[in-house]
């Protein structure tokens, strides 16, 4: 009672603060404000009363019960611009609790619907690495929603076939990746009320039985990184985290490849085994934290985004110490129009997107000082300044968004294994494939293996190649639902 009592009193004070720092110009606030002190005080009130509850919990059910918390929403709060008054920013403070077993969210509701991805709200894998359960509470509004309302919510899937195809989607996801889930009816009027809707389930049981005979951490090839504590400090999450978190994570999930998300304070501290990393959101870091996080991807074929390192806790804004941790110089914009970036010839050539949209205004974002030898990928719309650079195995977008075509250019770069470079909605652990078809799928998707493997069709149960074979192409047609397993 006594933290639910420190959380009724401080969130006034946190709203407050944040209405504050409104008025400021810059999306990112000097850390050296009383005003930062405050939220991260709030981070931490509902971090200990999680604690607190959990561990009174425990004491009443034993240790036969799962005790369950809904938190880390990380990723969707990245939509809000007060999303330093969340509360969900100190998972680092709630993994160490003895008492929880498991972590849950529903799907994010950003890119959940038919064609879309089934993004986690939390970096998953730093979750299961913390010996905690990730659990998606998996409330897709299938084709039975229409049947009545639910209070703000006008999106369901509308066809019957498209959300079996969704809920196999998710739930093969989940087996890929060793998350958990539960099928929640959240409006209690029968979204699941449908036989055909659970051979997803039945379909899926011998993949799922597989892996569980054969445990196996989840090791994504690429990563992603997301930083609570550079959220705290973030005015306009909208235009900064936004991007970094929900946008990217996207991006990562249609890049061919095997991937996943960290939080970067699991980075600095134990390192990732991921061979290709998206540092994302990663402005606030003091000196020991730079030094670690530099010496943690010094092997690690790096997509540095925006302005990585540029506050300091202690002493303020510096392009010094961001040059310090990434090894390129950055400048303020010369110009103060919002823009997009347009990839230049060589950028092109790498396969990246003739434009791609930024958020932030000009203020909050940076020209990168190139040195001799630098490859120029693209340049800031309006006045040609360099915005992204490929530097040795390394590269540098000055952009929060950071496009799946430029994930695939880093993990060639990297030499790592891109299956396909279609777009499509794209898990996988090495042994199994989930492949969920987006608008902008073709209608033939192209895989290539890194080595000769027999393909079946988990879901007919029919091999579709019975000899093994490098290459595949699977028709699709959008919202399509693929799910394969590579046999030796």
């Amino acid at each position: 009672q006594l933290a639910l009592d420190l959380i009724a009193a401080d969130e006034t004070k946190a709203q407050a603060t944040v209405d504050e720092l409104t008025v400021r110009h810059d999306a990112l606030a000097a850390v050296t404000d009383a005003a930062m002190t405050d939220l991260e005080k709030w981070q931490d009130a509902v971090a200990d009363a999680i604690y607190t509850t959990a561990h009174a919990v425990r004491k009443i059910v034993g240790e036969k019960r799962l005790i369950v918390y809904f938190y880390g929403y990380i990723n969707i709060f990245g939509g809000m611009s007060r999303m330093s008054a969340c509360g969900h920013l100190n998972n680092r403070r709630v993994l160490q609790c003895p008492d929880i077993d498991i972590l849950c969210s529903p799907i994010d509701y950003s890119d959940r619907m038919e064609g879309e991805a089934a993004l986690a709200m939390t970096p998953g894998e730093s979750i299961l690495r913390s010996g905690k359960m990730w659990f998606y509470e998996d409330d897709t509004r299938t084709y039975l929603a229409g049947n009545g309302p639910l209070a703000g919510v006008t999106e369901y899937v509308h066809d019957k076939t498209h959300s079996r195809n969704v809920l196999l989607r998710n739930t093969s996801e989940e087996i890929i990746r060793n998350f958990g889930c539960w099928w929640m009816d959240l409006a209690q009027i029968g979204w699941y009320d449908d036989p055909y809707l659970w051979t997803a389930m039945s379909d899926l049981k011998e993949m799922e039985d597989k892996k569980l005979a054969n445990p196996r951490p989840f090791e994504p090839v690429i990563a992603g990184t997301a930083s609570e504590r550079s959220a705290v400090y973030t005015k306009d999450a909208i235009t900064l985290c936004y991007p970094a978190y929900a946008s990217n994570r996207s991006q990562l999930s249609r890049c061919g490849a095997s991937n996943g998300m960290y939080y970067l304070e699991d980075v600095i501290k134990n390192g990732i085994p991921s061979k290709v990393v998206l540092v994302g959101n990663a402005w606030v870091l003091d000196a020991q934290e730079r030094a670690a996080l530099k010496q943690q991807l010094a092997d690690k074929t790096v997509i540095w985004a925006h302005a990585p390192g540029i506050v300091d806790p202690e002493s303020g804004f510096s392009l010094e110490n961001s040059q310090e941790l990434t090894g390129f110089q950055l400048q303020h914009r010369l110009s103060a129009q919002r823009c997009d970036i347009r990839a230049t010839q060589e950028g092109r050539n790498l396969g990246l997107p003739a434009t791609w949209e930024v958020r932030a205004s000009a203020t909050d974002n940076f020209d990168v000082v190139p040195q001799e030898g630098d490859e120029i990928l693209g340049v800031w719309a309006d006045n040609g300044a360099p915005a992204v650079v490929r530097r040795g195995k390394n590269f540098f977008c000055a952009s929060a968004e950071v496009p799946r075509e430029l994930l695939q250019a880093a993990l060639e770069t990297a030499g790592e294994h891109v299956y396909t470079k279609d777009e499509v909605v794209f898990y996988t652990d090495g042994t199994n494939i989930t492949l969920h078809a987006t608008p902008k799928t073709p209608a033939v998707v192209h895989l290539a293996f890194p080595c000769p493997v027999k393909v079946k069709d988990i879901i007919s149960g029919k091999f579709l190649a019975e000899a093994p074979v490098t290459s595949l192409e699977v028709p699709m047609q959008f919202a399509d639902t693929c799910v394969l397993e590579l046999c030796e």
